[in-house]
């Protein structure tokens, strides 16, 4: 019930009367992403993401044409939860009493197929993340050691519904940090069997399918954000063309293997258009006309500033299945 509001008129006073106070500013939905939906028994995993890749069979996104309706429903914290559809909805994640509700109520109009639909809401701040500073490397902001970077895989409790556990490292170098500090941390991650993503200067990731909030994964569907560049398999011989990209402080090489065919784009003030007009160039021939990957190959000496650059420029013309890892990867090395 609205409380009444009582004016006060003072007759014979000189004085005007005080303006009423203005209403209260209504509340903003918070940012809201979905996931797929999966069989009722199913445990989903948060920190890690699992949205709706472009083609997905929307007939079993089961909350498309509600996001509307249900990003109402959140407008403080942030955090993941679980969406329950059937005879008998169900919500799980959310503590706010409001939230939940107001979830639980647009849950019941969506279709009783036995489904869970995994959601994220709000801005989660990053965390565990590494950065590297001139004489070492720091974990939130606390100097540690590299052993650090090791972690344990957390348990996953196969009788909960959502099971809250650590996300993708994150490394975050400054522009300057030379890929010799930077190449064997990843190098590490990877072998501990850990995940982690490269994060670029205003905490923008360079994979842009990775976005703030996380979106929970089934427990057991891999997911991998890492796009490190492995060594390869000397014994195996791949008939399939791959595209090479060597990041040098002199220069960008772009090669073809198998036809080793090289272009040197020399380090200058139009290297940056020139490097993105050979990409787009690449892009359109009948190799990679159909393709979205591509190797890029650091040398020690150059700086993280020069991938991030060499990244963009491949997301921009479509190869956005990039891996970076030292130039000795690459499938096609240029004889410098």
């Amino acid at each position: 019930m609205k409380a009444a509001l009582t004016i006060l008129v003072l007759v014979g006073c000189d004085k005007a009367t005080p303006p009423s106070p203005p209403p209260p500013a209504a509340a903003v939905p918070l940012a809201l992403r979905f996931g797929r939906c999966a069989p009722i028994a199913t445990t989903f995993v948060s920190g890690v993401d699992h949205s709706p890749p472009p083609g997905y069979d929307t007939s079993t996104y089961a909350l498309k044409g509600h996001e509307a309706a249900l990003a109402a429903c959140f407008t403080r914290d942030a955090g993941v939860a679980v969406i329950e559809l059937g005879v008998a909805p169900k919500i799980y994640g959310i503590a706010d009493p409001i939230a939940q509700a107001c979830a639980l109520a647009v849950a019941k109009t969506l279709p009783t197929t036995p489904l869970r639909c995994p959601i994220a809401f709000g801005k989660r701040p990053l965390t565990h993340v590494f950065d590297f500073v001139p004489d070492g490397i720091t974990l939130d902001g606390a100097r540690v050691p590299l052993d650090v970077l090791a972690r344990k895989a957390p348990a996953i409790d196969p009788n909960a519904v959502l099971s809250v556990v650590d996300g993708p490292i994150v490394i975050r170098p400054n522009d300057a940090a030379p890929m010799k500090w930077i190449l064997p941390v990843l190098d590490k991650i990877y072998v501990s069997q850990d995940d982690f993503v490269l994060v670029a200067r205003g905490d923008r990731p360079l994979d842009p399918a990775f976005v703030l909030p996380l979106v929970p994964a089934p427990a057991g569907q891999p997911v991998e954000w890492n796009h490190l560049l492995r060594p390869r398999d000397p014994t195996v011989d791949e008939e399939r063309v791959a595209l090479s990209v060597a990041v040098t402080r002199k220069s960008v090489w772009i090669g073809m293997s198998r036809l080793n065919d090289f272009q040197d784009i020399p380090n200058d003030a139009s290297r940056a258009a020139r490097f993105a007009a050979a990409l787009a160039k690449w892009k359109h021939t009948a190799y990679f006309e159909n393709r979205t990957d591509l190797e890029i190959g650091a040398d020690d000496d150059v700086t993280f500033g020069d991938v991030v650059a060499a990244v963009d420029a491949a997301e921009a013309v479509g190869f956005v299945d990039w891996q970076v890892g030292p130039t000795k990867r690459l499938t096609a090395k240029p004889s410098r």
